[in-house]
């Protein structure tokens, strides 16, 4: 993750939540906390084995939030997400003759990812707030990661095979919004079907050995991502 520029940006979300929870309620305000569950099902350039070598799968997450009503259907949430996509792996083989011999070649690429989002919600209920319908859109922060480890092996007759394995990996942010909608069963519990997209995640790669590859602007990695949830509110 780059630190330099996601944790001033964070610090400033951070200070937004807390000026929110902060601030006097007024009689029809109110404040809740809680806590959620996450299947998260990754798409665009992180399923796109042109954008990233290896698909990513689907995976779990977790959140913290606050929320505060405004009024009888409207209300602010910021939320914290951790999410953790799951392992994907990709196998290739080669075969070539070098100096009369047949040589094979077998490479394993695993790519493991995750998105950590800190989010800004408007949320404007059809109902009431403890029961029924509900939609929101957000704004905030997508911090990502991505980790590869290599290994490849070359065998040919009468040749012990020869292994050598790598790493890579890839961290950055960017501004990145969502949009949802959910359904609160009563005032703790409820279902939440959300997409998050941001631009630009990832821009630079780096090696084991500290070499940084820099990406062209039409080949920065974005991170893209449904989500279905379950919440409890406190």
């Amino acid at each position: 993750m780059n630190t330099k520029t996601f944790l001033p940006r964070a610090a400033c979300a951070g200070l937004f939540a807390a000026l929110v929870a902060a601030a006097p309620l007024k009689a029809d305000e109110w404040m809740k906390f809680g806590l959620g569950l996450h299947l998260v099902n990754p798409s665009g350039d992180l399923t796109n084995e042109n954008a990233v070598g290896v698909k990513a799968k689907m995976g779990l997450g977790f959140s913290a939030f606050g929320e505060m009503g405004l009024n009888a259907n409207m209300a602010l949430r910021g939320r914290l997400d951790y999410n953790v996509f799951g392992e994907g792996e990709k196998k290739e083989s080669y075969r070539d003759y070098t100096d009369g011999h047949l040589v094979s070649m077998s490479e394993s690429t695993k790519l493991n990812s995750s998105a950590t989002t800190v989010f800004a919600d408007f949320i404007y209920s059809f109902d009431s707030h403890e029961k029924g319908f509900y939609a929101f859109a957000g704004l905030g922060l997508v911090a990502g990661k991505l980790d590869y480890d290599i290994k490849v092996t070359a065998s040919a007759e009468g040749i012990s095979p020869i292994t050598e394995s790598g790493s890579m990996s890839g961290s950055g942010s960017s501004i990145g919004v969502s949009l949802g909608c959910g359904y609160n069963f009563n005032k703790n519990m409820g279902l939440e079907l959300s997409w998050a997209s941001a631009n630009g995640v990832i821009s630079e790669i780096k090696n084991e050995k500290g070499h940084r590859y820099t990406l062209e602007d039409k080949d920065k990695i974005n991170f893209n991502w449904m989500q279905v949830s379950f919440k409890y509110r406190f």
